[in-house]
């Protein structure tokens, strides 16, 4: 392999590191250990398995830009439902029960 063939070929972008370790928090109901991964931090709330009540995330970040993004996209999705079956409704009972 010569030297002149690697000066054209293109670098790869390392990819981001995923986060796979393991917190844990404790239960303020029962005092268990909630063990849980770094992907439920847009979670409000995280649910102890033991007394399944609902504990505060430590994680969560109610500022963070991503969460408005992530909810205005929801919304969106929910309002286009909506109309799809307000529009399927409206076609249904426009030729069911012709005037």
């Amino acid at each position: 392999m010569n030297h002149d063939e690697n000066a054209f070929r293109p670098r790869r972008q390392p990819e981001e590191a995923k986060d796979d370790r393991i917190y844990s928090t404790t239960c303020p109901h029962c005092g268990a250990e909630v063990y849980y991964k770094l992907e439920v931090k847009d979670e409000k709330r995280l649910y102890c398995l033991s007394c399944g009540k609902q504990l505060p995330n430590p994680h969560y970040d109610p500022s963070d830009p991503r969460r408005r993004r992530r909810l205005l996209s929801q919304g969106l999705a929910i309002a286009l439902v909506i109309a799809v079956f307000a529009a399927a409704a409206w076609f249904l009972l426009r030729y069911t029960f012709p005037a």
